[in-house]
């Protein structure tokens, strides 16, 4: 037996949960359930119900759509067991999302964190993350990156239709050099309009910062 889903406008305690990741809610699923007799019955839902119950089968399909709400409801008319009366009571499976380790989900929006070393959210960074569905994403973030900055990329929430927020997660350095702690209120200090000589001795130490043979641009930052 298969089941799609059935709003209900009554909000009683559910029988019992379907629990489902965000990978599954974003793509759509079958999932099946088990069933503890064989009482006759149909299922029904927003779509029109597919098979009957019968004593061999003891397992029923719920169809879960893309981008399907928490607290959406499986309705299985008839095939509730332990229920007083002359006839069985529905039995209900109640939608429940699974707590996902990278993404929230806000309406169709998904929400991520993503951390970005500190010279890179101060001069410009391309932020790569993995989306829900596997692919690579390289999001261009070319101004200062504050500490909880929300970028948001269009069309890349659940099922396409919302979007993507990645809040930016600025990783500080454990520690720095007293030559280094320089460096840093030196390049901050710099006057915007530097002299004459003051940008000579900026473009001299660039080119050493740049050279292949000396410099150490290409460095790590958790290396110096």
């Amino acid at each position: 037996m298969i089941c799609t889903a059935r709003p209900l406008p009554e909000r009683s305690a559910p029988q019992r949960w379907l629990d489902c990741t965000l990978e599954e809610i974003n793509a759509g699923c079958c999932k099946s359930v088990p069933r503890a007799t064989g009482a006759p019955g149909r299922a029904h839902g927003t779509d029109a119900a597919e098979g009957a119950s019968t004593a061999a089968r003891r397992e029923l399909t719920l169809r879960v759509a893309p981008g399907a709400a928490a607290g959406t409801r499986f309705v299985f008319p008839g095939q509730a067991v332990g229920k007083p009366g002359p006839s069985p009571g529905d039995l209900v499976y109640e939608l429940r999302e699974v707590k996902h380790p990278r993404f929230e989900r806000c309406g169709d929006d998904l929400l991520c964190s993503v951390a970005v070393p500190l010279h890179q959210a101060l001069t410009g960074a391309v932020v790569a993350m993995e989306t829900l569905d596997g692919r690579m994403l390289r999001i261009p973030a070319p101004g200062v990156l504050a500490a909880g900055a929300v970028l948001r990329v269009a069309g890349e929430g659940l099922c396409g239709k919302g979007d993507l927020l990645v809040r930016i997660d600025v990783h500080f350095p454990e520690q720095l050099s007293e030559r280094q702690r320089g460096l840093v209120r030196a390049a901050l200090f710099l006057p915007a309009e530097p002299s004459a000589e003051q940008a000579a001795v900026v473009a001299a130490f660039l080119a050493a910062f740049q050279d292949r043979r000396v410099g150490w641009a290409s460095r790590n930052p958790k290396q110096a």
